[in-house]
């Protein structure tokens, strides 16, 4: 992995805590410390501020590829996905195992924490969408299942316009935007017309700009409304996957 110099595009530091390619990173909260997870089935913690190449942790918990990584804003919880059919919840202080849970198929593709809440939200091989309960770390909610992958994941929770929304990315090139009722403790499907030529990537939302950003497998990033789910723009400067 390398850091760089955002003012100059240049690579000031290279770690390699990883035997493996490296599939999922986050920047923890004092910019210095990165988490990241890799095909080596490793999950790694490192400090970027120092000289010093070795991994502040090292964990296997994982059986094969670990595909997606979070912490919570607190930095006391840590969940993990990969290719096994298994999410696991870490003490991220101690970088011990809390719980590992049966995922809803054979990959779970991504895995993060809902902020603000009590949740976290995953995406599967299957195209379902679950919500996990921190505290008790049992499934809160579950979307149907579908013929095709979940990808990308963003979120509108808490702001009050777009309240209890996730937006998924899809390997047919659509996303889906899930209610989340929680009277009801289940999704409803809103707008599905969203559409990219192939694979959604990566989703962010800004919801106090109204927009929506999807990246994908065919190189193009679009920009949308997410209030009218009117389409805005496209950028295709990339020639391979965003």
């Amino acid at each position: 992995m390398m850091l760089w110099d955002l003012n100059k595009m240049k690579p000031i530091k290279t770690v390699q805590p990883h035997t493996a390619g490296v599939w999922t990173m986050k920047f923890l909260s004092d910019g210095k410390r990165v988490v990241s997870g890799s095909e080596d089935a490793s999950i790694a913690v490192f400090d970027i501020s120092g000289k010093s190449k070795k991994p502040l942790s090292l964990v296997t918990e994982h059986k094969d590829k670990v595909f997606s990584v979070d912490v919570s804003a607190d930095e006391n919880l840590m969940v993990s996905s990969g290719t096994e059919s298994e999410i696991i919840f870490w003490d991220f202080k101690k970088m011990s195992v809390l719980r590992k849970c049966k995922g809803n198929a054979w990959l779970t593709y991504n895995a993060k924490f809902v902020e603000g809440t009590n949740y976290v939200a995953t995406g599967a091989s299957n195209g379902q969408l679950r919500l996990y309960n921190t505290i008790s770390f049992n499934v809160s909610a579950e979307s149907k299942a579908l013929r095709t992958w979940t990808r990308g994941m963003g979120f509108n929770w808490s702001n009050d316009k777009y309240k209890n929304k996730i937006y998924m990315g899809y390997e047919d090139g659509i996303i889906r935007e899930w209610n989340y009722d929680k009277e009801m403790n289940r999704f409803k499907l809103g707008h599905d017309e969203w559409h990219h030529l192939d694979a959604v990537r990566d989703i962010q939302v800004l919801p106090e700009y109204d927009l929506l950003i999807s990246s994908s497998r065919n190189g193009g990033t679009k920009i949308w409304n997410a209030d009218t789910y009117d389409y805005y723009y496209l950028l295709t400067h990339h020639v391979e996957s965003v």
